[in-house]
């Protein structure tokens, strides 16, 4: 288990209900385990569309009879190195919690600081209670001991995190590594997501290069006005019979807000770029 309920035992967030449980699964372990939570009742809520436009982090399942999520991370948005050598270095140090009268494994302390602290990077940017989150944690840091730093420093070098988050290590005076295996392109795309320059419209994009040419005209019109079909399997709130358009409206103003602001940053980017 991670974030969530996974912070509380370390003191790292306050303690709050949850509506969804996060679980890190290993690589190879994720379909099978996919068919056994299906096999119980558990499907995934956004159905054929959870890779659609692009193939997602996560899958998050949904049950009849019960009322949170689980989203079940096949990797951690962050983590650079290997999906398979990150889940190993994380389950090498896992802690056991107790839960509902059930052990449950949970990232250690070094581990959990580190999902809280990428996961809150990752959308600061357009969300503001995970700035908030992010700025609690830089504070807390403050607490911490030499012993705590050198350890966090060490696994962010060992998972591949450490330059994907330079802006924010060393905020809680953990130093920084440039040989964390993280490749450069990884590093470059990883910090155009934390400053808000890639959207779900990159999304589209990849997606409308994998298909034929011929295919554009439907895939771009299904963006800009999609079947209801895939509205309600996406929509985390139910969707009445009424709204629709309304909801389709409202994807057209925000798509165009989130283009507005690509094009102000691209601009920027090349006129910082441009010789005077």
């Amino acid at each position: 288990v991670i974030k969530g309920s996974a912070l509380n035992p370390h003191r790292l967030r306050e303690r709050t209900s949850h509506a969804d449980v996060d679980v890190l699964v290993a690589p190879d372990d994720v379909e099978p385990f996919l068919k056994a939570m299906g096999d119980i009742g558990w499907r995934a809520r956004m159905g054929k569309y959870n890779d659609y436009p692009g193939r997602n982090h996560s899958v998050t399942l949904i049950h009849d009879r019960w009322p949170a999520d689980l989203d079940v991370h096949r990797v951690f948005p962050g983590f650079l190195r290997d999906a398979g050598e990150v889940f190993d270095r994380l389950w090498a140090r896992r802690v056991e919690i107790e839960s509902a009268n059930q052990p449950v494994d949970i990232t250690d302390f070094s581990g959990s600081a580190l999902v809280l602290a990428l996961h809150s990077a990752r959308s600061k940017a357009e969300n503001p209670r995970h700035a908030d989150e992010l700025a609690r944690l830089i504070q807390l840091s403050a607490d911490w001991s030499a012993e705590q730093r050198a350890d966090i420093a060490e696994l962010a070098r060992a998972t591949g995190c450490s330059q994907a988050l330079d802006e924010v290590l060393p905020l809680m005076g953990v130093p920084v590594s440039t040989d964390d295996g993280a490749s450069p392109a990884d590093v470059a795309r990883w910090r155009q997501v934390i400053h808000g320059e890639v959207s779900s419209l990159e999304a589209w994009r990849a997606n409308l290069r994998e298909h034929p040419v011929r295919r554009w005209p439907g895939l771009v019109w299904h963006a800009v006005w999609p079947r209801e079909e895939f509205l309600r399997a996406t929509s985390r709130v139910p969707i009445g019979e009424t709204n629709l358009n309304r909801i389709r409206q409202q994807r057209l103003t925000d798509g165009a807000a989130r283009i507005g602001r690509t094009l102000k940053v691209k601009l920027g980017m090349a006129k910082a770029h441009t010789p005077v």
